[in-house]
């Protein structure tokens, strides 16, 4: 395994987990459509610093520990519908501890976008697992993954934590 250089590190992020994902559901709860999620509203909603893109497209990526990284960036590839992700991602192994995403859970998030007006619907999956978790208002979808907590003990009920967050 070679290492990587200094030069592909990420910035470190000053936010912690929950406040990026306040900063998500501040854009969320603030829009009506994905018109409302361009670069400049994106920018001074969140007082990230941008990077622009062509046509439209921008994002942002922070290490926010040494196993996270967080990223949030808006496509807008021809022929699709504009789309704006925000994720957590581990920096090297799918299984890295959650403890540090685990402040802001999915039933928090959730209970936040359906008191701001959105309707929730569960998309399910084989075996009757639930793929993920949509919320609508007016003309913006949000689509909600979520991963389990490992930093819960087995034996204590599944605790769901937001991992991917995308808006269309």
């Amino acid at each position: 395994m070679t290492e990587s250089s200094t030069d592909d590190r990420l910035p470190q992020s000053r936010r912690t987990a929950e406040e990026w994902l306040q900063l998500v559901l501040t854009l969320i709860t603030s829009s009506r459509s994905m018109a409302d999620l361009g670069v400049e509203s994106v920018r001074q909603t969140t007082g990230l610093a941008l990077e622009e893109y062509d046509d439209g497209q921008f994002g942002s990526a922070e290490q926010l520990s040494p196993d996270w990284n967080v990223r949030l960036t808006k496509d807008e590839e021809d022929g699709f519908d504009p789309r704006l992700e925000f994720g957590f991602f581990p920096v090297s192994d799918d299984r890295a501890a959650t403890d540090v995403l685990a402040r802001l859970d999915f039933d928090t998030f959730a209970r936040t976008l359906v008191e701001a007006g959105f309707e929730q619907q569960l998309t399910y999956g084989e075996h009757g697992q639930i793929r993920d978790r949509r919320f609508t208002r007016d003309q913006l979808r949000v689509t909600v993954l979520t991963r389990a907590d490992t930093a819960k003990a087995p034996d204590q009920p599944r605790h769901d934590l937001v991992d991917t967050v995308i808006l269309r």
